[in-house]
């Protein structure tokens, strides 16, 4: 899963190399403060519209750029994990979504950490 860092004033999902071929995407870099929130993403997967480019095996793996109603998604997301979605403002990506098997620290860490 990809390891979300507050590294100074930024949030950063960095990728392996397996992760970066799966979602076609480089590690991802965000100001906190174009961080709105953090949260559980409790409509997973229908909410997140059409992928491209990616990966995705229903069920198994969602990996890539999502696109709904223009609004551009990052999603990371394997089978049993816990979907937290990044909620972004003034940032071309509107929110980014990960899997991960402790959101609640997660969450925690990302909104104690917003500006």
């Amino acid at each position: 899963m990809p390891e979300i860092a507050i590294q100074g004033d930024n949030l950063v999902v960095q990728l392996t190399r397996k992760e970066k071929f799966a979602s076609l995407r480089r590690d991802i870099i965000v100001p906190l403060s174009n961080v709105e929130s953090a949260e559980i993403f409790e409509g997973f997967p229908r909410g997140l519209g059409i992928r491209c480019p990616g990966t995705g095996f229903p069920g198994l793996i969602y990996a890539g750029t999502f696109f709904k109603k223009s609004a551009k998604q990052f999603v990371y997301w394997r089978r049993n994990e816990i979907p937290v979605q990044i909620v972004l403002k003034n940032n071309p990506w509107s929110r980014i979504i990960v899997g991960t098997h402790n959101p609640e620290e997660l969450i925690r860490r990302i909104n104690s950490a917003r500006v």
